[in-house]
């Protein structure tokens, strides 16, 4: 199985990341922080672990 750990240490998945940011800049998005994606990221795989998804 895959950790959240495994995820955010994922040089591709860190590039695809700040790929999309710079995506959602041009739509107008405002800034969507990393510690705000590692802070729903952590609570989904916690949530995950506990229903045994």
């Amino acid at each position: 199985m895959i950790s959240f750990d495994d995820i955010v240490k994922n040089a591709e998945i860190r590039e695809l990341m700040k790929n999309a940011q710079k995506q959602l800049d041009v739509l107008g998005y405002t800034e969507h922080s990393r510690k705000a994606l590692y802070t729903c990221g952590r609570k989904s795989s916690l949530y995950f672990a506990t229903v045994k998804l």
